[in-house]
């Protein structure tokens, strides 16, 4: 989602707006202008589009270390209307995705025993670091992350065993997008914002 302020020919402030889903590692869509919208503290009202700016486009960097993506997407080039593509650098205001605080915050996770296959889905709140092992608030649970089979799978591929009783339970998944994947999803982050969104993918 972008919402970009700007002016109208005559001066007057407004802000253009659009969304898209990323498409790799690039983004592009229509830059519009609504009007007619609840004010503050105003009835509930519907806006409506006034105008079209033209399309905004971004291409985000691939990475150098590990090879692929930018997980985080910092870097890219970003083309507004009626201007040059120029670079764009994204404020980075949290750690790393793919550090071991990244995975800190309250999880579902679907785990299978080490010996009969049975799967299990379990609320885990991991708050503690312990050099690169993330350690849930019971100290059941510890999960840290794996080289993948692909250079750019490298860290994403997360690993968490559940001692319950005599018996090991694992859950293996890739942190993706949201943090949001079949096995697993986040539910809050470290700060205890709230994450998840619809249904639980966990069946």
């Amino acid at each position: 989602m972008a919402a970009v302020f700007n002016y109208l020919p005559d001066g007057s402030p407004t802000f253009h707006m659009g969304s898209a889903d990323y498409e790799g590692i690039t983004a592009r869509f229509a830059l519009n202008r609504f009007a007619g919208g609840r004010s503050f503290g105003g009835p509930l009202t519907s806006g409506s589009l006034v105008d079209s700016a033209g399309e905004i486009s971004f291409r985000f960097s691939k990475n150098q270390e590990p090879y692929g993506f930018d997980t985080e997407r910092l870097l890219a080039m970003v083309k507004i209307p009626g201007e040059p593509a120029k670079r764009m650098v994204r404020m980075s205001l949290e750690t790393a995705a793919l550090s071991p605080q990244g995975l800190l915050g309250q999880w579902w996770m679907t785990f299978l025993t080490d010996s009969n296959g049975r799967r299990e889905s379990k609320l885990v709140n991991l708050t503690t670091i312990d050099g690169e092992t993330v350690v849930s608030d019971d100290g059941l649970v510890r999960c840290n992350r794996l080289a993948g089979e692909y250079p750019w799978d490298m860290h994403s591929h997360i690993n968490c065993s559940w001692v319950r009783g005599t018996e090991k339970w694992t859950a293996r998944f890739f942190q993706e997008s949201n943090n949001r994947s079949y096995d697993a999803l986040q539910m809050k982050d470290r700060h205890g914002n709230s994450m998840g969104l619809g249904s639980l993918p966990l069946k």
